[in-house]
């Protein structure tokens, strides 16, 4: 039997169970005659492609298949990137997991695309029309005309890790602990000039939780402390961080420490700072945000604040599904915890905490 010819076979006989009966890997592989092996390929296949729901142990029919009919459920992905769509290690997480979700549940992505890819709204019209869905997952921020029209066409939008409003649900992290959380860390280190690098545009709740534990500490709070730099939809690059530091770093009295918005920012700033001599963390500390992938191989390893990145997307995802199968359902904004991890670039190894 061809490849072709036994998933069509797995497909109808989970239809013909009907009420969503879970069969297992093994009555499957006995009744098409083939290893459990062979089944478990199949059936990962015909998950992804949102015909069948992977349980443990088996396999069953997509919640919204036993209700609406074996069509599934097309949903959209934008990211608001001007890179490939896998070129953020940030967004790369969230991706994976709200995928995975997603698939689990018998929904199938339609498209997936970046911002820089669909700016223009009648680039939004265009693929609505080749493309028709029932909901959206914006990852990012900017809101581009693209983002605008997406806004008014699509009933279910769901946006992570920022909020577009309360009109729509968004799975966000909680930026303003995570930066409490660093001032703490770095008071209880006896710094007391603590620059921050963010990008420019609405206050966010990083910068928030800087303010207030500025405060909280009775710490020095000159505005020069706080720089603002332009950014794209690049992202928040290294480039930000170099342009950050020296701004600070050029101060008739700089900071001891800086503090950035994200790790790409703050690989920046050690990148600037190595390249005229300072010694990090003894000349001064740096501290990141987002607890990417590479942050553990930076020279100084990166102290920063690990954001649960597979968990908004999952979230993400699940909040979609949700709004799509109850229509009743309203707007949520979920915010999600973070913890602080210290590394060298603070001055203390993680060796050396409890």
């Amino acid at each position: 039997m061809k490849k072709e010819e036994r998933q069509s076979a797995i497909v109808q006989l989970v239809v013909s169970e009907g009420d969503g009966s879970l069969l297992s890997t093994r009555d499957l592989a006995e009744r098409l005659d083939v290893s459990e092996m062979t089944v478990r390929r199949d059936l990962q296949e015909l998950a992804d492609n949102g015909l069948v729901r992977r349980q443990h142990g088996g396999v069953t029919l997509p919640r919204h298949h036993i209700s609406r009919g074996m069509q599934p459920v097309q949903i959209g992905v934008l990211l608001m990137s001007a890179t490939g769509k896998y070129a953020n290690p940030f967004y790369n997480e969230v991706l994976e997991s709200a995928e995975r979700r997603l698939a689990e549940e018998g929904y199938q992505i339609a498209f997936m695309t970046t911002a820089f890819e669909l700016h223009t709204a009648e680039q939004a019209q265009d693929i609505l029309r080749q493309h028709p869905i029932q909901g959206l997952l914006l990852l990012g921020s900017t809101m581009i005309d693209s983002v605008r029209y997406l806004c008014e066409q699509v009933p279910r939008i769901v946006a992570s890790p920022f909020s577009i409003g309360m009109a729509h649900d968004s799975v966000r992290f909680d930026g303003e602990t995570g930066m409490r959380l660093m001032v703490d860390h770095l008071a209880q280190l006896g710094h007391r000039r603590i620059g921050f690098i963010t990008a420019s545009g609405p206050l966010d709740a990083r910068e928030v939780g800087y303010y207030a534990g500025i405060e909280a500490h009775g710490l020095e709070s000159d505005p020069a402390l706080r720089v603002r730099v332009e950014y794209g939809l690049a992202g928040w690059t290294p480039e930000m961080g170099k342009s950050g530091t020296e701004r600070l770093m050029t101060l008739p009295q700089p900071p001891t420490a800086i503090m950035c918005a994200s790790d790409g920012i703050a690989m920046g700033a050690i990148q600037w700072l190595h390249q005229r001599g300072y010694n990090i963390p003894k000349d001064v500390a740096v501290t990141g945000f987002d607890n990417v992938n590479t942050a553990q191989f930076t020279a100084p390893p990166l102290t920063t604040v690990h954001v649960h990145k597979a968990m908004l997307g999952q979230l993400a995802a699940e909040r979609l599904i949700q709004r799509i199968e109850d229509e009743n359902s309203v707007p949520l904004q979920i915010i999600t915890p973070v913890e602080l991890v210290i590394r060298d670039s603070s001055g203390i190894s993680s060796q050396e905490t409890v």
